[in-house]
This record gives C-alpha cells, structure tokens and sequence, in this order.
C-alpha cells in the first residue's frame, strides 16, 4: 500500500497521513477491532511502517491478522481559476489480502474528474486540471504493481472508465445530469 500512497503523493492525490487496520482471525473473519496507525507520508520506511502495524495487532488476540487496509489523507484538487483547495479523502484506496490473492478498490470522491459537476453544469477548466492526474495516478499503481486495474460499477454519480470518468453527451441545455439530489 505504501507503493499506491506514492503514486498518490507524487501527483498530489494523497498525502499519506494514516492506515487503518482491521482484524481478522484465520477461519473465523473479522474479530470486529481496527486500528490505525498515523504515517508521515508515503515516503516512510516500510520497515517503520510494518513495526507500527505489528505493534497495533490487538493484545487479547495475538493470533489476528491484517483483513483490510485502508490508507488515508487529504489530497489537493485545482477550481477553474487554478487555485488549490485540500480535500480530506480525495482519493479512498484500501485492499484485502485473502486466499487468492489481493483484493484491493481505488475510489474517487469529488465531481472534479468528470466533464460536468454535480449540478449538470460543465466546468471543462476544472476537469483538465484534475481528470489527467486521477488518469496518471491510475496508470502509476497499474505499473507499481504490475497489475491491470479493472473499471468498478458505475454509480448515480458517474460511471467509471478505464483512467477515469466517462464522458456523455450534454442534453439539448447544454448540461449533464444534476445529481445534487443524491448528495
């Protein structure tokens, strides 16, 4: 995960701050405790950072193992004007180590990566100024980890495609969907 953390970093996506942890025990699942262990930046040894995991392991269950790992920060987005705004949780990463492999969902949490915001309306400035990072970031952790990323279901909000958010046609106003309604 601190692999991912970087890819974020570097584009401005994420700025490592914290991992939560939560428990599972072989053959019974998740023991229903989390921790979570604060991180200063992705850029922190990984030998610091697996000491700090082992070290939150709960102490009434020492046999637990890591179920699902979330890491957590604020990362930045640009408006139409350019000027940066600090979002906490821009990005949402986590991932589950199970039998089969890893299991693991990159989820974005803003209107910023799609051609229209919320309210229907385009904002083609504040898509270009974000859309290709969320693109970059996408394909960094596709590289890092040596792994193709899948598209996950699409929502209300948008639909996702391969390095971001599908583009639709605008209706006869001019305008997308607004799905202020939702939020």
């Amino acid at each position: 995960m601190l692999a991912v953390a970087q890819v974020l970093e570097k584009r401005e996506l994420m700025d490592l701050t914290e991992m939560k942890l939560t428990w599972s025990r072989e053959g019974v699942g998740s023991i229903g405790i989390q921790s979570v262990v604060w991180i200063h930046g992705a850029s922190t040894p990984s030998n610091e950072v697996v000491d700090k995991v082992y070290d939150s392991r709960p102490a009434g269950h020492q046999d637990s193992v890591v179920g699902r790992i979330e890491i957590l920060g604020p990362g930045s987005w640009a408006d139409h004007d350019g000027e940066i705004y600090r979002e906490p949780q821009l990005i949402w990463c986590h991932c589950s180590p199970t039998d089969f492999g890893v299991f693991g969902s990159l989820q974005i949490r803003h209107d910023i990566w799609g051609w229209y915001d919320f309210f229907g309306e385009p904002h083609p400035d504040v898509y270009h100024r974000n859309a290709p990072r969320l693109a970059s970031a996408i394909k960094g952790v596709e590289e890092v980890l040596d792994v193709e990323l899948e598209e996950g279901e699409g929502t209300f909000f948008a639909t996702p495609e391969k390095y971001g958010v599908a583009y639709y046609e605008p209706n006869a106003n001019g305008k997308g969907f607004d799905v202020t309604a939702r939020l």
